[in-house]
């Protein structure tokens, strides 16, 4: 496993692929030890403040099913935990920063958890178990939801979400088209 460091106290990103951590910029490269678990390796001193984290590595990954671990990273702005063994986002909680939010392919029935984040512009939950979208009626700033490929039988109300764009509900069980589907200003793509 290898860590690319920015030399800024503040990188823009950090991605964990195919065993390996990257922050982008201006990066130097450092061995990782790879006995300590992905807890113990976060709370390096500069990890706290990464604003992007990148985990979706299914060889390495395979038992990678809690967030909980990143909690501590309050300064995270975008989050990308596809194709692993997610079942719970619950962990994600302190991450109020997050703007952008990818848990793509992963096992996801609910999306409790995120429910706070309310600076999220981009949310990215295709191809999960998902059967209700209930927890993403107040994040009102949301630009783009995408939520193909699940279960989802119903929509939730989206009327007070203003922001709202982009919304991808294709190959979803959807029975019928609820109301707050009209009030949504028309400038909006779905």
């Amino acid at each position: 496993m290898f860590l690319h460091q920015t030399t800024q106290d503040n990188p823009s990103s950090l991605r964990l692929r195919s065993s390996s951590i990257e922050k982008s910029r201006n990066y130097t490269e450092r061995k990782l030890s790879s006995s300590p678990s992905l807890e113990d390796r976060h709370r390096g001193p500069c990890f706290p403040d990464w604003q992007t984290f990148h985990y979706g590595c299914q060889t390495f990954l395979e038992a990678f099913v809690n967030v909980s671990c990143l909690s501590e990273f309050k300064n995270l702005q975008s989050l990308d935990l596809g194709f692993n063994n997610l079942t719970s986002l619950e962990g994600l909680k302190l991450c109020m920063n997050l703007k952008w939010l990818s848990v793509v392919q992963n096992k996801l029935q609910l999306l409790k958890g995120i429910e706070g984040l309310i600076k999220l512009t981009v949310l990215n939950s295709g191809k999960n178990k998902l059967k209700s979208m209930d927890e993403v009626s107040g994040l009102v700033n949301l630009r783009a939801l995408i939520l193909n490929d699940n279960d989802i039988v119903s929509i939730c109300k989206l009327d007070k979400m203003k922001e709202l764009n982009t919304l991808v509900l294709s190959r979803n069980p959807i029975s019928g088209i609820v109301q707050s589907l009209a009030k949504i200003n028309s400038s909006q793509k779905y």
